[in-house]
Formats: structure tokens, C-alpha cells, sequence
């Protein structure tokens, strides 16, 4: 990597948008606010609820509307089944 302000690998930040060429808008927790360039840069999502990383589309959360890990996602919608579909 020959850029002087390059976030390092493993660095964790927040999207706080996306522009209008696609790229997302990222305040790093280093303080640093580099976009990431879709499709150039390597990233991977956290999910809030687990910790874990995950790559592809994220679930939403039925608790708060946040996304998540698909696993999670499933572990949230077994959760709300088995709470709505009680047995006798």
C-alpha cells in the first residue's frame, strides 16, 4: 500500500453516508474520515449485536430496525415465532 493516509488493516469505523458515486462516507475510529471505494477496498461489516464479521447483504433487527449478521437475523426471527406461537 503505497498511501500515506491509508487506514490500516483491521481498523473499525462507522458509515455515515454514501456519496453520490457510490463510495461510503466513513468516520473511522482513528479519527480519519477516508471513504471506502466499493469494488477497490477490502472491507468486511461488524455486526452490532454478535461482534462477528459478515460479508453480503445484512439483516434487520426486529428489536431496533439496526443491521445485523443474517445469523442473527434468524436467532431474532426463531426468537419472535416461538414468542408468538407459545404452546399450550
Amino acid at each position: 500500500m503505497d498511501d500515506p493516509y491509508a487506514v490500516q488493516p483491521g481498523t473499525k469505523g462507522t458509515v455515515e453516508g454514501i456519496d453520490g458515486a457510490g463510495d461510503l462516507l466513513v468516520r473511522w475510529d482513528t479519527g480519519s474520515g477516508l471513504k471506502l471505494i466499493v469494488g477497490v477496498d477490502r472491507f468486511r461489516k461488524v455486526c452490532p449485536k454478535c461482534g462477528k464479521g459478515y460479508e453480503g447483504y445484512p439483516a434487520m433487527s426486529r428489536v431496533d430496525g439496526s443491521d445485523i449478521c443474517p445469523e442473527c437475523g434468524v436467532k431474532e426471527a426463531i426468537t419472535a415465532f416461538c414468542q408468538t406461537y407459545k404452546t399450550i
